[in-house]
């Protein structure tokens, strides 16, 4: 699984298309980020590799810049980016490829195919991953939100702050992993489970009180057992986040 996950993308208003950026949302810590790579598939072309690796450590939170240079960037949004270099050299109809130890385990537009006309151009624009989004080698527009082709160029201060829509900047929020919303499969009074498969002993015991909803989303270990009022049930998750 990836810790690494692309958040955001830009292509500014500036002279140049300046800010071009790339941004990424790290999950889980990560000490050694130089296991992941970026490739810009451009024009509609293929995937070759990754073209950039990133260097150094991240922490769980943290979010990281990559962009074509620091100048445009810093006027845009008044912090410097983490790293700078070409393959940030984006227009708004092109693919980005995140890389774990030469694998695509991310990536944002769809690859050989050129973005113009397609609903992920956001040419003088920016693109952004709704929250929740997990990393995935298939891109999914609809994780996706976007400002509109074009919607960059009347932002006449040349600032993000100013611009309409802004870019919604370190704003991801990453879903709960290993987490069960009960809501789905608990009525009062009846119990709608699915049967068990899990032979192991459990590693938590969660207690909630049916009677009192509305049931809470809960992050835990699994498997896990719940108790009702006075029965007793177990759950099997239906999927798991390794």
């Amino acid at each position: 699984m990836s810790n690494l996950i692309i958040t955001g993308i830009i292509d500014g208003p500036l002279p140049g298309g300046l800010p071009k950026a790339i941004e990424l949302y790290v999950l889980a810590d990560i000490a050694d980020l130089s296991m992941y790579g970026i490739e810009a598939a451009t024009n509609g072309n293929a995937s070759t590799g990754p073209e950039f690796t990133l260097s150094g450590s991240a922490t769980a939170g943290d979010y990281i810049y990559v962009a074509s240079e620091t100048s445009g960037f810093n006027s845009f949004f008044g912090f410097n980016p983490n790293f700078t270099d070409g393959v940030a050299n984006i227009n708004g109809d092109d693919t980005i490829i995140l890389f774990k130890n030469g694998s695509i385990v991310d990536v944002f537009g769809e690859i050989g195919i050129d973005g113009t006309g397609r609903p992920w151009e956001h040419l003088d624009g920016w693109a952004y991953r709704n929250n929740g989004a997990l990393p995935s080698s298939t891109f999914n527009v609809s994780e996706w939100t976007f400002s509109g082709v074009d919607a960059l160029d009347d932002d006449a201060a040349n600032v993000n702050v100013t611009a309409t829509p802004p870019w919604p900047i370190a704003s991801f929020s990453a879903g709960e992993t290993n987490g069960l919303d009960l809501s789905t499969y608990v009525r009062i009074g009846r119990y709608d489970l699915p049967v068990p498969t899990r032979t192991v002993a459990p590693l938590l015991a969660v207690n909630w009180p049916w009677r009192f909803p509305p049931l809470p989303t809960i992050p835990i270990p699994t498997p896990f057992l719940c108790w009702g009022m006075k029965e007793r049930r177990s759950l099997r998750l239906i999927s798991e986040v390794n």
